[in-house]
């Protein structure tokens, strides 16, 4: 299990497979509140995890090969939201 709350968040975009929306992670994401996906996806989306896409309020998140690894993240993790 992914370690930090950016962590989680990069592992089930990843898991998508396509840029996705806020909304996306709260139907995937129900353990997780708004006060801790937002900043998850700011914080991720500032460090260089994720790009983000579109205009304020309709943001789309995606990982791309320019975005790094967070923390905390195995490779076993990463094969298994692939496969």
């Amino acid at each position: 299990m992914a370690s930090t709350l950016v962590s989680t968040v990069w592992i089930e975009i990843l898991r998508a497979q396509r840029p996705v929306r806020y909304a996306y992670l709260v139907e995937h994401l129900p353990e997780l509140s708004h006060n801790q996906r937002g900043p998850a996806l700011h914080v991720g989306f500032r460090l260089g995890y994720l790009e983000r896409t579109g205009k304020r309020k309709s943001y789309e998140y995606s990982i791309s090969p320019r975005c790094t690894v967070p923390p905390g993240i195995e490779v076993r993790e990463i094969l298994e939201a692939t496969t």
